[in-house]
């Protein structure tokens, strides 16, 4: 699958992706200051760059899946180049990630631009905006989004895009000697089909929904 607004792509996985993702675990780290700077330290110690490239070859031999894609590539529309992704997870009653899925759960959405180069020039909120309508577009009314207090520029993507903080929860994360809150932030429909009028969306996904 492959959906372009603006200056970006969204796509599903391709050969090649595994070894910009193998960078950023190992060399270009500097995104996990801005996604989950208290867990960074531990992920990127686990992380295993053989046994990526594995199971990278191994889902690239699977044949495209159908239907909802939970993750996809962002890549520059521009250069082609791959730049980060956008992602989704469930959440319990009490917001907080849910594996397996149950039927009550809540869907939020996520975005990383791995790339230090491609911040800050409307990729990542056009990115989350595509996203962001690609799930409305398979009927996800209510959507959530969270993020923490340090993390100032995507708390402003969240409410340009119509996503209203919904919840918080203080003090749950501490980073050089100062405590941050967990943000939860409940997209306002209203304002989300200012940005992206319905009529919009329809004609962006009418042809690539079901590829």
């Amino acid at each position: 699958m492959r959906l372009t607004y603006k200056n970006i792509v969204l796509r599903d996985f391709a050969a090649g992706d595994e070894e910009d993702m193998i960078r950023w675990m190992t060399v270009q780290t500097q995104w996990h200051q801005y996604d989950s700077p208290w867990l960074a330290e531990q992920e990127l110690a686990a992380f295993n760059a053989e046994n990526y490239r594995r199971m990278a070859a191994e889902y690239l031999k699977k044949p495209q899946r159908f239907g909802e894609r939970a993750t996809l590539q962002i890549e520059d529309r521009e250069t082609g180049k791959h730049i980060g992704f956008v992602s989704s997870y469930y959440l319990d009653k009490s917001f907080e990630p849910l594996t397996p899925p149950e039927t009550s759960c809540r869907r939020a959405v996520g975005i990383d631009i791995c790339e230090e180069s491609f911040r800050g020039q409307e990729r990542g909120t056009n990115a989350l905006t595509l996203f962001t309508a690609y799930w409305c577009a398979h009927g996800w009314g209510t959507l959530f989004l969270q993020t923490w207090s340090g993390n100032e520029r995507m708390m402003h993507v969240a409410e340009k895009l119509g996503f209203r903080l919904h919840r918080i929860r203080r003090d749950i994360y501490t980073r050089g000697g100062v405590c941050y809150h967990n943000l939860t932030y409940l997209l306002d429909r209203r304002r989300f089909d200012v940005l992206m009028p319905r009529a919009e969306r329809i004609k962006l996904f009418c042809k690539t929904l079901f590829r």
